[in-house]
């Protein structure tokens, strides 16, 4: 059994609002951002960084990501090709070699990046069940690992292609391509390219927080306890994260208020804005399902909801510490952030127990006139 959740109640914002449904979830802290456009409609916090530690969850904090870093990886990969210096038609192979000079499986030759980005390249779903597993947490780096990923997946014939089976590996592997048509890592890039122009200034690799020199935290970490930990059934679990090959698919950590930033910018393009970081065609192409078995776009998933008028891009990220979701809402110029620092059997209803709240109370306010709102 876990730690129940108890004590004096810490909120900010709109953090009065989460705190029901905090506590009856067993949640160590949570925290939400609505916007529409660029602006912000509500934020809010409440509960704590960490268990035993009693310092409150602050609107500055910065969330794990998880897999809502695909997006973010799709929307690098789209400005590269509106660069020229890649295509989405393009079989992997392409780009991707065998550092060995071993021949690729010719299977991979019929695998497009598109394919990738839509989980329908055939790349094997659950790498835990696979030896190279573990070759990730040996390697010395994300770059290494992501090689060692290649060289290996490469080698197996790839899955049925055009059937959907979400795979971290996809993405890893587009991870791979940014650094052979850029001659830099992935991280670097989208570094440059995605969050500099965006002015997303919070962004940080693997779990949020400052190791210090000191063992002096509860679980015998070496983590100051200046940012939210993981949590897992009611246990901090400070620093912990997938191996560093995996960031392309979900290693982001940032604040809400950076999120939401990349978050408007998708908002604004599905509304048909232009002047963006990406032309409007190249927005519709990435909010498009990849056929009508499957609701994944690029880096999204798309379900029509009552609520948002028609399609609704959202997707959930977590590394099995943290848990996120965003739901954006095109048509109701409408979107909705919300992140909890635990992965209980809670977390997820949690998260849709705060949506819905949010959509009732602020969706109705979209199309208010936002003079009097902050811009992000």
């Amino acid at each position: 059994m876990g730690a129940q959740i108890s004590g004096r109640s810490h909120t900010s914002g709109i953090g009065n609002l989460l705190e029901p449904i905090r506590k009856r979830s067993n949640l160590p802290g949570m925290g939400c951002l609505v916007i529409s456009d660029d602006k912000v409609l509500a934020e809010g916090c409440c509960g704590l960084r960490a268990l035993g530690r009693g310092i409150p969850i602050q609107l500055s904090d910065r969330w794990h990501l998880g897999s809502c870093t695909k997006a973010m990886t799709a929307t690098l990969i789209a400005l590269l090709e509106e660069e020229g210096v890649l295509s989405l038609g393009a079989a992997v192979t392409s780009y991707l070699k065998v550092s060995s000079g071993a021949r690729a499986h010719e299977g991979w030759d019929q695998v497009t990046l598109d394919h990738l980005m839509c989980h329908t390249g055939g790349v094997p779903g659950d790498l835990l069940k696979h030896s190279i597993w573990k070759d990730l947490w040996r390697a010395p780096d994300g770059v290494t690992g992501r090689c060692l990923f290649v060289d290996w997946v490469l080698q197996r014939p790839p899955g049925k292609l055009g059937e959907y089976e979400y795979a971290n590996g996809g993405y890893m592997l587009l991870g791979s391509v940014v650094a052979a048509v850029t001659g830099r890592c992935w991280e670097e890039v989208i570094t440059q390219k995605l969050f500099a122009p965006l002015k997303m200034t919070s962004i940080g690799f693997g779990a949020p927080g400052t190791k210090s020199g000191e063992t002096r935290c509860i679980c015998a970490s070496p983590y100051e306890c200046d940012e939210p930990w993981g949590h897992q059934q009611g246990k901090a679990y400070p620093g912990v994260d997938n191996p560093e090959a995996v960031r392309p698919a979900g290693g982001l950590h940032m604040s809400l208020k950076d999120w939401a930033r990349f978050v408007s910018m998708h908002l604004r393009g599905a509304r048909g804005e232009e002047g963006l970081l990406l032309k409007p065609s190249t927005f519709t192409k990435l909010h498009q399902v990849f056929d009508s078995k499957s609701q994944y776009s690029r880096g999204w998933i798309v379900t029509t909801e009552e609520w948002g008028d028609g399609p609704v891009l959202q997707h959930a990220g977590s590394n099995t510490f943290w848990l996120c979701q965003v739901w954006v809402a095109p048509k109701k110029n409408f979107a909705c952030l919300v992140a909890c620092n635990e992965l209980n059997k809670g977390a997820g209803t949690a998260l849709d127990e705060a949506r819905e709240l949010l959509v009732e109370r602020y969706i109705g306010t979209c199309f208010d006139v936002h003079s009097d709102l902050k811009s992000l």
